[in-house]
């Protein structure tokens, strides 16, 4: 849930501070990669004390990606409907 949350939030930052959004996006997606190349996370499960699910981190970001879309989608589609 956390990673869909920040992959929604580092799309919406790009849209209104893109130097920085664009450095959470490639911040996440070197996460992920590195997750699912090297596979469990040392760290994360270290900080935890638990194995971590790799995958469910993947999927999230991907749900959150889904989210940031549809909400862009949503805020244009009203903006453009203000316009008129």
């Amino acid at each position: 849930m956390l990673h869909g949350l920040f992959a929604a939030g580092a799309g919406a930052s790009i849209r209104r501070l893109p130097p920085h959004g664009a450095a959470l996006v490639i911040a996440l997606t070197a996460k992920l990669v590195l997750e699912q190349v090297a596979g469990e996370d040392t760290l994360t499960q270290g900080l935890t004390g638990d194995a971590v699910i790799i995958d469910a981190h993947l999927y999230g970001a991907v749900a959150g990606v889904y989210y940031g879309l549809l909400l862009l989608v949503m805020s244009s589609g009203s903006s453009r409907n203000r316009r008129h």
